[in-house]
């Protein structure tokens, strides 16, 4: 299947805003104006559009001056609608810019009746062609220049091709005649007069600055005869564009110190987080050319637009560069998360659903030296950081509820409510609070309220025995990791075995490490579809709280599955996050809460909170002094799998229950083990 991203023109979006401003006489100075606008849609077309802008200017660099002659510029130019186009010649000559409007052509009876309105016998002015006909015109166009680059569906074609039409031209949108096409190709859209007057002057200042270093120092007597700036604007929303439109989009955002994000539709730019991760990654020449060219473009992920996902060669797509790479990111940021299933080729769900999209996109890249480098730097992960949390803002609204559906890929269909309901977890009514029971997104007004759902009341998930005081609690709903005792304060990391570094998990805290070196850790993993509350393992006091900024996607790389793994075969490379889990408590984002434990057995205990891939918010609920009784809630995860930890000092004498093993599913709240009387524990 092939890589498609949701970017919409600037002008579609904009263009309900005013209506287009003519500008019958295109003159010298104007066309000086436009050199000094260009690239203002520069690459915010679809690759679609992109193939046929460069089928477009090909054939006009071959000689041809009028670009309505040439069907392959007739499709570029409503991809996205053109804004006072002239065409070559009309810039290049100042006689006949002079002439304006006039200078420009009708479209050739030739493109109209041939191409579009294929069904002409008579004059095209008396032939309208149909939405229909110029559907297929487009699906037809893009076949002769036998492209890679396609549209989803007509529907794609509809809304960034038609709907373009119908909105200039006021047609009912069933058919549209010759004369107001026509207008539309020379007149639609007028570029800078769309934008709010901060917008313009910032791109203004961009786009000179940007020109005075490319231009030849000797500046031509016509600003059109510059060559290397000159392109006909089919596509890119104003009259030229540069040749290199990568330099143009880094240097303009370079240059721009203001967020064009915050004030314009999601779906048009790059978005600032995205930027941010670009420019971080290409300040690391040697890490980012190795991710981008020895790995990223032999990686293939799972395309999450796609209602099933199968593990096989034909439902997997291929990463083609860092910017394909960084549009996927700007796509996940805008849509919840949806209920996804991953299947054999006979149809049998395989593994864990899946509910963290951007998992999916970094899971292979991951599991790479170079990856490994540049996500653990700190510049790296601070933009990241608020690309994630500009995510966790969108899955807050009320758009972010419509993947909490009974259809194939909502969060309430029959197979989802399976899967949230497996493990003894219990009915899904009986067990959250639902704010309207009845309905089938169950009242949640988003789908960050629907993930951070809280338990119906406290007879859901009991406490058993809550006066002993010897008891250790499952602090999450969560499926065994490790437990690992006499772990040392400082230790080296392997490939296999990943041992556990104190100091590193305490955020190299000397006095805490000296106290929890030797002691015990129990880590257990949290899957999208868990509960994901944490709760008080003891009754004690909270003595103190920290957030510790880390990384969300650096792991250490490995040699793919180990043998008996129950979802991949040995060696797949795939799982390089989930296998990285005791690496992940000592370098990703993680909480900590230290909780003095009432029992002195017991003692000075840690909850770390480790926030996994997506995962980046922690959200500690509990104050230092507070006092909390077992099965108090300390806090949660937000968005999508995670993990935690438990460590207990090194006096502490614990004795882990029968069923608490690897792989072991565990309800919050459960006994998974009990302390011993040693003679007295850590004290904080």
């Amino acid at each position: 299947m092939k890589l498609t991203t949701a970017l919409v023109a600037l002008s579609f979006l904009l263009g309900a805003q005013a209506k287009p401003v003519k500008r019958d006489t295109p003159t010298p100075e104007q066309c000086d104006e436009w050199r000094a606008n260009i690239g203002v849609y520069h690459d915010h077309f679809s690759p679609a559009c992109k193939v046929l802008a460069d089928a477009c200017f090909a054939k006009i660099e071959t000689g041809f001056s009028q670009p309505w002659s040439l069907h392959e510029c007739v499709a570029a130019a409503t991809c996205q609608g053109t804004t006072k186009t002239v065409g070559i010649a009309s810039c290049l000559d100042p006689r006949i810019a002079a002439a304006g409007a006039q200078g420009l052509s009708p479209i050739s009876q030739e493109v109209w009746s041939g191409h579009i309105a294929t069904d002409c016998v008579t004059a095209p002015g008396r032939c309208p062609a149909s939405r229909q006909q110029y559907i297929d015109f487009i699906f037809r166009t893009l076949d002769e220049l036998n492209t890679d680059s396609w549209p989803d569906a007509q529907s794609e074609v509809i809304d960034i091709w038609w709907q373009a039409l119908v909105d200039f031209t006021g047609t009912s949108g069933d058919s549209i005649g010759i004369g107001p096409f026509n207008d539309f190709l020379r007149n639609s859209n007028s570029g800078l007069e769309y934008f709010p007057p901060t917008i313009k002057a910032a791109l203004l200042d961009a786009f000179t600055f940007i020109i005075k270093r490319t231009l030849p120092r000797e500046r031509p007597k016509h600003p059109c005869h510059t060559k290397r700036l000159l392109s006909l604007a089919m596509v890119a929303g104003s009259q030229l564009v540069v040749m290199s439109i990568n330099t143009l989009f880094t240097s303009m955002f370079s240059n721009v110190r203001m967020s064009l994000w915050k004030l314009m539709p999601h779906t048009t730019l790059l978005s600032p987080n995205s930027r941010a991760l670009s420019r971080v990654a290409r300040k690391w020449p040697i890490y980012s050319m190795k991710f981008s060219y020895r790995y990223l473009l032999r990686t293939k992920s799972v395309d999450y637009s796609f209602s099933h996902i199968r593990i096989g060669t034909d439902t997997l797509v291929q990463i083609p560069s860092f910017d394909a790479f960084l549009h996927m990111l700007d796509h996940i940021i805008v849509e919840p998360p949806k209920f996804h299933v991953a299947t054999d080729d006979e149809g049998t769900a395989i593994g864990e659903p899946i509910g963290v999209p951007m998992y999916l996109i970094f899971d292979l890249l991951c599991n790479t030296d170079a990856a490994c480098k540049l996500f653990s730097m700190p510049a790296f992960n601070v933009a990241l950081k608020d690309l994630l949390d500009a995510w966790g803002h969108y899955l807050t609204t009320e758009d972010s509820a419509k993947t909490l559906t009974d259809e194939d890929e909502g969060w309430f269909s029959s197979f989802s409510m399976e899967t949230l309901e497996a493990n003894t977890r219990g009915s899904f009514n009986d067990t959250y609070h639902c704010p309207n029971p009845n309905a089938v997104n169950r009242g949640y007004a988003s789908w960050d309220e629907f993930f951070t759902r809280p338990l119906k009341g406290p007879q859901v998930r009991p406490i058993l025995a809550p006066e002993d005081n010897t008891l250790i609690h499952s602090a999450c709903e969560s499926t065994v990791y490790r437990i690992v005792r006499n772990v040392k304060a400082h230790d080296k990391f392997w490939i296999k075995g990943q041992p556990y570094s104190i100091y590193n998990m305490l955020n190299r805290d000397k006095e805490l490490t000296a106290q929890f070196a030797g002691g015990t850790v129990y880590q257990a993993f949290l899957s999208p579809q868990d509960y994901h509350r944490w709760h008080a393992p003891v009754d004690g006091t909270i003595v103190k709280t920290a957030y510790v900024p880390g990384s969300y996607y650096a792991v250490l790389p490995d040699a793919g599955a180990d043998v008996g793994d129950p979802d991949l075969k040995p060696g797949d490379p795939h799982g390089s996050i989930i296998r990285s889990q005791a690496w992940m408590t000592m370098h990703s984002a993680r909480a900590l809460i230290f909780i003095q434990a009432d029992n002195p057995d017991i003692g000075l205990m840690c909850f770390i909170g480790v926030g996994m891939a997506e995962v980046s918010s922690c959200d500690i609920r509990v104050k230092e002094g507070q006092k909390v009784k077992i099965g108090a809630e300390l806090g949660m995860f937000h968005f999508g799998g995670s993990s935690h930890a438990l460590i207990f000092g090194p006096k502490v004498e614990l004795t882990f229950a029968d069923h608490v093993v690897v792989d072991q599913h565990l309800k919050v709240n459960s006994v998974i083990a009990q302390v011993h009387h040693s003679g007295g524990a850590t004290k904080a």
